[in-house]
């Protein structure tokens, strides 16, 4: 079943509320979803909500609370990486796969030995790059509910 997250998000079974954004149009275009199919949305506080999808619109998908849930399938070990950056945009695979193996924050380092050295605009790049939410996909394929986290 589809996971999406949203931000200190919880809802009581009966309550609705509503996806917008690229997770809605992954929702209507990308998977093809239907009223009535279900999605889980993780609200980043603990709790899982299996939630009804009520209605598709232009940007918007609307859901129903069925169920909630305190959630069960974090880590009872939080891991940081610290990572030294690396040359070109390999950044972005190690970002990816290190939160699919269950990483929750993510440091980048300059090393003294680092091959790469960004200037200042580059770095700030790479780093707000760790700090997006580009990277929730591999999260929620791996069943997390809270979303990684970047420094």
């Amino acid at each position: 079943m589809p996971r999406f997250f949203m931000e200190n998000t919880v809802r009581e079974p009966g309550e609705s509320l509503c996806i917008t954004g690229q997770d809605a149009s992954h929702i209507s275009k990308s998977l093809r979803m239907k009223a009535g199919e279900s999605v889980t949305v993780c609200g980043g506080l603990g709790y899982d909500m299996l939630c009804e999808i009520t209605d598709i619109s232009d940007g918007a998908v609307e859901l129903k609370v069925i169920e909630k849930t305190v959630t069960d399938s974090e880590p009872s070990v939080r891991i940081t990486l610290y990572q030294g950056l690396p040359k070109g945009d390999k950044l972005e695979l190690i970002i990816e796969k290190t939160i699919e193996l269950g990483v929750c924050e993510i440091v980048p380092v300059l090393m003294q030995r680092s091959v790469s050295r960004p200037d200042p605009k580059s770095a700030r790049k790479k780093h707000e790059h760790t700090r997006s939410r580009r990277f929730r996909p591999p999260s929620s394929a791996a069943g997390e509910s809270f979303p990684p986290s970047g420094r």
